[in-house]
């Protein structure tokens, strides 16, 4: 398993702006749904968020939504994700109130300050929303062009213990991966491995992908190596893997790299 990064850089800009967020894995909890009720009603949060990085979680969407409506009815569900490519069949089909189209990190602190305030949202970029008897989409968020500005993902709202790897296991799943680097296995080295990301988008434009915007884009050098190096202080990982969609783009960048 994998650190959900898409909620870890919601939370992390919901902090930046002094929110109070809590994260609950059911990918890795599996907790039922009295559960559930249970943790919201101790958190008591105002709004739910429902991260969906692929379409196989719209049927728990569709049941978990039902649900939280029927025991706290008074909850916004906000929901983002690829699943906001169907956002229509989403609102037409589920109790989300909100969805987040796109990169989220810029759009989720001007929603929550809105609804905060009881103010209209309609004015804000990258939403989908049922007004009545229709869906309201407002004009498309365009792609955060500097990800510099993000803060790191909010690592200390989920177990690491979960998401950090032995990379002899990890090597262990792949049997025709004859000869490890030796470097892999030196006893002064820490075992511990996790998965990042440090890009986002794609170079490439496929029929069957759910794609909200087109173009790649990097971390710089700089912010790359400085978290590496956060994170090897943090959890005493010696051992990275890279979980972009689009790693490796040009000879160019990787040589650089």
């Amino acid at each position: 398993a994998h650190p959900p990064y898409g909620a870890m850089y919601i939370a992390s800009s919901l902090l930046d702006e002094g929110h109070e967020v809590r994260i609950e894995n059911g990918d890795i909890e599996k907790f039922d749904y009295a559960q559930l009720r249970n943790r919201i009603k101790n958190f008591s949060p105002d709004i739910i968020g429902f991260s969906t990085p692929v379409s196989t979680y719209y049927k728990y969407v569709k049941d978990a939504s039902t649900f939280i409506k029927d025991q706290f009815p008074n909850l916004k569900i906000v929901l983002g994700g690829g699943l906001t490519a169907a956002a229509e069949t989403v609102l037409n089909n589920t109790n989300v109130d909100i969805i987040v189209i796109g990169e989220g990190d810029i759009t989720i602190k001007e929603l929550v300050t809105r609804i905060e305030r009881k103010e209209s949202y309609h004015d804000i970029s990258g939403l989908a929303f049922r007004e009545g008897e229709n869906i309201v989409k407002t004009q498309k968020r365009m792609p955060i062009s500097n990800l510099d500005i993000l803060k790191y993902p909010a690592f200390d709202l989920v177990d690491m213990d979960k998401y950090l790897m032995d990379v002899k296991d990890f090597v262990s799943r792949f049997p025709w991966y004859k000869n490890p680097d030796k470097r892999l296995f030196e006893p002064h080295r820490s075992k511990k491995m996790l998965r990042i990301p440090i890009s986002r988008g794609c170079i490439n434009a496929c029929s069957f992908c759910y794609r909200h915007m087109r173009g790649l884009r990097h971390f710089s050098f700089n912010y790359i190596f400085d978290y590496i190096e956060y994170l090897m202080e943090k959890f005493g990982v010696n051992i990275f893997s890279f979980g972009d969609e689009c790693f490796a783009p040009n000879k160019a960048w990787n040589w650089k790299f």
